[in-house]
């Protein structure tokens, strides 16, 4: 007999410890109110038919069925529909999680189309409403583990990387200044300049940012660059000194220090352990 056997790396084990808020299926009716608006929550969208536009402040983007839309927390948008052809969508909604290396990081948003290749995106969304539909015998964990299943395809496929965040609603200024870092945190960005934006006094701003996501404005810039840092580490040959620079530390010696605080090891040895496990 041959026997093969495979160890499970069990340090991603937490990785999805997010909140499944719920799940929607959708068609354009004359009742259809598009207003820009924003939610403290990640959704995820799934273009079932039809075909129209997403709209933030910027402009507007077309997507059509068999679309993926992802639109990370706090982030203004709207969705409008063709009237020759009616979009449908199915919808959920994620809390304490969001998506980072988004094409288009600045607005927190991205789309992708799949093929007849991936249908499985498809199957996962419509399993997801036909569970919500029935509430069978533990729905709800069917429905947990078919969204942590559906993540994981989008990331394996698109190359994306997760971020936790903390749950609860976010005031307006502490949004902004996140989303803010979120965008340029491979920019030098300054607790004041932080505090500039939200017109609120820098050391109150300070507090409010801390009591809400649980982290200074500059330590969550450190956690963003580190995460940066973490994804490149795994992903790509490029040196230490090469990655500081990249994510925004003005020294390798100063991201070494940062890496070993908030990831207890070395960059080399995170990278090491990393191929190790491969």
């Amino acid at each position: 007999m041959t026997t093969e056997r495979f160890s499970i790396d069990s340090s991603t084990k937490n990785l999805f410890d997010f909140e499944l808020l719920f799940i929607t299926k959708s068609k354009y009716s004359d009742d259809w109110t598009s207003v820009i608006h924003s939610h403290p929550f990640t959704e995820i969208f799934y273009i079932t038919n039809g075909k129209g536009f997403f709209v933030n402040r910027r402009g507007k983007l077309e997507v059509r069925a068999n679309d993926i839309f992802i639109i990370n927390a706090d982030m203004e948008h709207t969705e409008i529909s063709s009237d020759e052809s009616p979009l449908e969508y199915i919808s959920i909604g994620i809390n304490n999680l969001s998506f980072s290396r988004l094409a288009r990081s600045e607005d927190s948003y991205d789309h992708y189309h799949f093929n007849d290749s991936q249908k499985y995106f498809s199957d996962y969304f419509n399993i997801l409403v036909d569970e919500v539909r029935k509430q069978h015998y533990y729905y709800e964990k069917i429905c947990q583990n078919y969204a942590e299943l559906l993540i994981t395809k989008i990331l394996r496929k698109y190359n994306l990387q997760l971020q936790l965040e903390p749950g609860g609603i976010l005031s307006k200024e502490v949004a902004i200044a996140k989303q803010f870092i979120n965008q340029h945190f491979r920019e030098q960005i300054t607790l004041d300049q932080l505090a500039s934006l939200t017109n609120l006094n820098r050391f109150y701003f300070s507090h409010r940012f801390k009591e809400e996501l649980g982290r200074s404005p500059i330590d969550y810039l450190i956690y963003r660059r580190i995460e940066e840092g973490k994804f490149l580490l795994r992903s790509t040959d490029y040196t230490i000194s090469q990655i500081a620079n990249i994510i925004g530390f003005t020294s390798q010696s100063y991201f070494s220090e940062m890496f070993k605080k908030y990831e207890k090891k070395a960059p080399t040895t995170f990278r090491k352990n990393y191929k190790n496990n491969l």
